[in-house]
């Protein structure tokens, strides 16, 4: 059944106070209200790699996100209230299966993190912006809201644009957009925005939701982050730095014997800090592009030391004279792995909160000890038509370390990553998928993905059929 409006917190009821009364003491004219949306519906169809008992590997599922909001703005600040409901049809009740195999898809991890329940409306985003404050370039931002690294300061260039959204934005932190209940932050950001630098401090702690329901209450993890943001010529380029503060007494996910995760009881305490550079250059009959994004981390994970790094180096070249206007884009990213559980160090990177942009298939659905090398063609035969197919080769970093799945932290009970073992291999999976948006009109997407998994030597070690196929249609409208 869907569940009551879930109740206001502390942190919603003092930012509609401060709204209010930042309203009410505005001279500058009446205030402006707008009303605004999304309704988000798709069915996902997931057909697992086959247990070697009788559960459900194969499925199929409906979910509907449905957000309305409210915009209350004077000249100097704006307060938004959003509220969100959650629909799922036909999740799979027999889907999850005893380690090693684990849950079989998305589906059964929707299932397993709600007991049944299959619906809830609640206050997603509730939020005041001050304009110009300390000068006339910044914002800051209090209360309940969405957010997604390195969105702002998007470039001018289309190229530029779409290599920072779909390549760049999110790779660490992100509100899973990608899930039918999503998360938010509590806490506050400042942005200061000039056009030869961006500065954007966000101090918070995530909310529960992505694949849980009930989605209200603040997890006990804190969230520091902070970039700067320049344009090149023909260029853009980003500092960042990234440090979270996990005190859930959740275990681990790692490499350890379960014994000794189970006796870890120390917070996860990580800073990451990196760089990442996008360029395109118009050459001869066509157009060349790079991105370039690093990071290395420090800090604690639990009683181990956090000692890990990632990077991903990609280029492509554009025809936009010929016909459908191909892009062509190659790709190479390593996150590293642990190779030794018992050395006292915690080699495997920790990708935070990362986004589904880069990894649509849930075969590989974080960068946790990956290594991907990809193939990546683009087509767009009309101006409202994108058409996207890559191959991808699928390794796992070290054959000591484990094969990690999900989305990191959603609910307090539950570290959020899942480990299934390696077995000794390293080859994970070679994936094929292809992926089509349209947008009849500016406010409406649809958009369909299918993708399709020949399992390497780990999945082979664990099921008893060695693919997986995962299909989704998606209609978007925002209003």
């Amino acid at each position: 059944m869907t569940a009551l409006p879930q109740r206001p917190s502390r942190l919603a009821s003092t930012v509609a106070a401060l709204a209010i009364g930042a309203s009410a003491f505005a001279d500058d004219g009446s205030p402006k209200i707008k009303f605004g949306g999304s309704w988000r519906a798709r069915v996902e169809t997931s057909d697992w790699f086959d247990s070697h008992a009788q559960f459900d590997d194969e499925y199929t599922f409906i979910a509907s996100l449905l957000k309305g909001n409210v915009t209350v703005a004077t000249r100097g600040m704006e307060f938004m209230v959003e509220v969100s409901q959650t629909t799922l049809i036909n999740l799979p009740d027999n889907a999850a299966v005893p380690a090693p195999e684990g849950q079989l898809g998305n589906g059964a991890a929707y299932y397993a993190g709600n007991n049944g329940q299959d619906g809830t409306v609640g206050l997603h985003q509730a939020f005041v912006r001050f304009r110009n404050v300390f000068s006339g370039h910044s914002t800051l931002r209090l209360g309940r809201f969405e957010y997604s690294e390195a969105a702002d300061a998007t470039p001018k260039d289309e190229t530029l644009a779409w290599l920072k959204q779909k390549r760049i934005a999110e790779r660490l932190l992100s509100t899973f957009f990608f899930t039918h209940v999503q998360t938010a932050l509590d806490g506050v950001q400042y942005v200061w925005d000039s056009p030869w630098l961006n500065v954007d401090l966000v101090a918070a702690r995530p909310t529960e939701g992505a694949l849980k329901l009930r989605s209200w209450d603040e997890l006990d993890l804190d969230i520091l982050y902070g970039s700067l943001t320049t344009p090149l010529p023909n260029a853009q380029a980003r500092l960042f730095a990234l440090h979270t503060t996990d005190r859930r007494d959740a275990v681990k996910a790692d490499n350890r014997p379960l014994a000794a995760r189970a006796a870890d009881h120390g917070d996860v305490s990580v800073t990451t800090v990196g760089a990442n550079f996008i360029g395109a250059w118009d050459v001869g009959i066509g157009k060349a592009d790079v991105a370039a994004w690093g990071c290395i981390q420090r800090g604690e994970w639990g009683a181990l030391d956090q000692r890990a790094w990632a990077a991903t180096v990609e280029a492509g070249w554009q025809f936009p004279h010929l016909p459908w206007r191909p892009w062509l884009r190659f790709g190479w990213s390593h996150a590293t792995g642990d190779a030794d559980p018992a050395d006292g160090v915690h080699g495997t990177f920790f990708p935070h909160f990362p986004a589904r942009l880069y990894a649509r298939f849930p075969v590989y659905s974080n960068p946790m000890n990956n290594q991907d090398l990809f193939v990546q063609l683009l087509l767009r035969p009309a101006k409202q038509l994108e058409v996207r197919i890559d191959a991808h080769r699928i390794d796992l970093s070290e054959t000591a370390d484990a094969w990690y799945s999900g989305g990191y932290a959603f609910r307090d009970s539950a570290f959020g990553y899942t480990a299934r073992p390696s077995n000794g291999h390293t080859h994970l999976s070679n994936l094929l998928d292809i992926s089509l948006d349209y947008k009849p009109t500016p406010q409406t997407r649809l958009t369909f993905y299918a993708g399709y998994a020949f399992g390497g030597d780990v999945t082979r070690a664990i099921y008893a059929k060695n693919s997986a196929a995962f299909v989704y249609w998606e209609f978007a409208h925002t209003f």
